[in-house]
């Protein structure tokens, strides 16, 4: 799906060519390789994990799961974690200072809450790889954080990207107002399907985190553990194709 995704957002970029697009190719191309490498590291981390489970009598102590490629692998999924997590930061501050008119006074804040989200991940898998500080969670196995610094990564990582979202959607809406009289019903049309799927690629993430971190089905935070990235990649993707225009929206 999110392969689908990505050739239909550079077709889109490709085809349309507009201001600066060169760095909506790069930035939507990182994603996507970042992606697939998270999703190799996966795959070979959770065909270890079930050989261990299944194989090794201690497959389940947290105590065997310090060392090894299992751990090596975890520490290479945090830090391809952070880099996307900085890439998708940065996509979404850029959208916001450009529907801003790019005022600087706009982005000061999201600019800092980003800076302490992506710190706590920087502090998480350094502490991990320095300290051996991780959670240990049956089938998923280490992960690779500090306990006590998870809902506070889970708590700013979620407003931060609700504020980027609706301070993004907002101007757009405030714009659209502004300006209704002198818009065709087609721009205006355009604004609002804009604004739909600002919101709508805005929210997955954020939920998939508040999933992640407080439900209490085994399966979900599986299914959302080894999904994190991939959720992260198709969230910023989505929007483009969505709109078939998105870049034209962040001009305007």
């Amino acid at each position: 799906v999110y392969a689908v995704l990505y050739l239909l957002c550079i077709r889109i970029l490709v085809t349309r060519k507009v201001q600066r697009y060169q760095i909506h190719l790069a930035t939507m191309s990182g994603l996507f390789i970042l992606t697939t490498s998270e999703l190799i590291m996966n795959m070979a981390r959770m065909y270890l994990t079930l050989r261990r489970v299944l194989v090794d009598e201690d497959g389940l102590s947290p105590e065997s799961w310090k060392t090894g490629p299992l751990y090596s692998i975890g520490i290479a999924v945090g830090i391809v974690f952070l880099l996307m997590s900085i890439i998708s930061d940065a996509i979404l501050l850029w959208r916001l200072y450009v529907v801003w008119g790019r005022q600087i006074k706009a982005i000061v804040l999201p600019v800092l809450m980003c800076i302490g989200s992506n710190a706590l991940v920087i502090a998480n898998v350094s502490s991990s790889y320095v300290n051996g500080t991780y959670v240990f969670l049956p089938y998923i196995g280490v992960i690779h954080l500090v306990p006590e610094l998870l809902t506070p990564f889970v708590v700013l990582n979620v407003i931060t990207h609700l504020a980027l979202t609706l301070l993004i959607a907002g101007r757009i809406l405030y714009i659209r107002h502004c300006a209704k009289a002198f818009l065709a019903r087609s721009v205006r049309s355009m604004y609002r399907t804009t604004v739909i799927a600002t919101v709508e690629s805005g929210m997955i993430y954020p939920l998939s985190l508040l999933l992640f971190a407080f439900s209490n089905s085994p399966v979900i935070i599986q299914v959302i553990y080894y999904s994190l990235e991939l959720i992260m990649g198709i969230a910023n993707t989505l929007i483009i194709v969505q709109t078939g225009l998105g870049t034209r929206v962040d001009d305007e």
